[in-house]
């Protein structure tokens, strides 16, 4: 960056896609700033130079210095590689609008949740499927990566006289466990952007075979002790197992539980009305003749 600096450049931006991280380098004439990522994207992506240099040509224009507008770019850049088109049979093209699909999906996440409640609520025979830990329902945003960019109901989802009552209405950033579930999904199908919790017995999932739903169960007991004594990294343990043991996404991933852990049935979909469906349905199947 010094180097080219001398060719007479007021400052100098060094990408780093051939490194191990997509690491990049400005430097202004008196300081660096460094931006780190983590590379996910298997097949090259085309077209990511001349989205980069789009958006910090906006963003310079908006008034942003030159730092926070390089900064702001970084992340545009990278959620439109996350969001990269296979548009034929070589290199996947970048998605310049991948940042404006997310934000568009914003009020559609919120207004997807309040309606998959309604159906939850109207419903007959669901209030016994929520656990003992309460049951959360979540959406991801598209391409999410990150807590804060899915959504699920603050202080989850409880029962009151036999009906599905929520503490406070659906938020970004309110659910981390269930949240952890949908963004290891993602990783396999970026589809797969809802999940909610369910109780746990045994009759439920043999009512589910009935039904035909895809079912992976996981032992909890062999979840390794470096995973099981660090916070958090349990769910996207157990969801990543399944799948691969599963060989896609399943319906259900459910385990057994172990000491201090409550047995859980997490029910995976495209969209909350589909998961919430699916509940439903299994409610109906475990209880219209009982």
């Amino acid at each position: 960056a010094k180097k080219l600096k001398n060719f007479g450049a007021k400052a100098i931006l060094v990408k780093g896609g051939e490194l191990k991280t997509a690491t990049d380098v400005l430097f202004d004439g008196s300081d660096f700033y460094i931006w780190e990522v983590t590379k996910r994207q298997l097949k090259p992506v085309h077209g990511t130079g001349c989205v980069l240099s789009s958006a910090i040509a906006t963003f310079l224009a908006k008034g942003l210095s030159l730092p926070d507008a390089v900064g702001k770019a970084k992340k545009f850049i990278t959620l439109a590689i996350e969001g990269a088109l296979s548009v034929g049979k070589g290199n996947l093209l970048s998605h310049p609008y991948a940042w404006v699909e997310q934000e568009i999906a914003k009020y559609e996440v919120i207004s997807a949740l309040k309606r998959a409640l309604n159906h939850l609520q109207e419903a007959p025979y669901v209030s016994p499927f929520v656990p003992e830990v309460r049951s959360n329902l979540v959406y991801a945003l598209p391409y999410a990566k990150t807590y804060d960019q899915v959504a699920g109901f603050s202080g989850r989802l409880s029962v009151v006289k036999e009906k599905i009552v929520t503490c406070g209405p659906p938020e970004f950033g309110v659910s981390q466990h269930m949240a952890s579930v949908v963004l290891k999904a993602m990783e396999f199908d970026r589809e797969y952007r809802s999940a909610m919790n369910i109780k746990y017995r045994d009759d439920f999932i043999k009512k589910a075979e009935k039904l035909g739903y895809k079912i992976q169960e996981i032992v909890r007991k062999d979840e390794p002790s470096e995973i099981k004594s660090v916070e958090g990294l349990s769910l996207p343990w157990i969801t990543e197992r399944a799948i691969r043991q599963f060989g896609s996404l399943p319906d259900l991933v459910y385990d057994k539980g172990d000491i201090g852990k409550e047995a859980i049935i997490r029910v995976l979909g495209k969209h909350p009305e589909e998961v919430a469906q699916k509940v439903i349905k299994l409610a109906m199947e475990v209880f219209k003749y009982a």
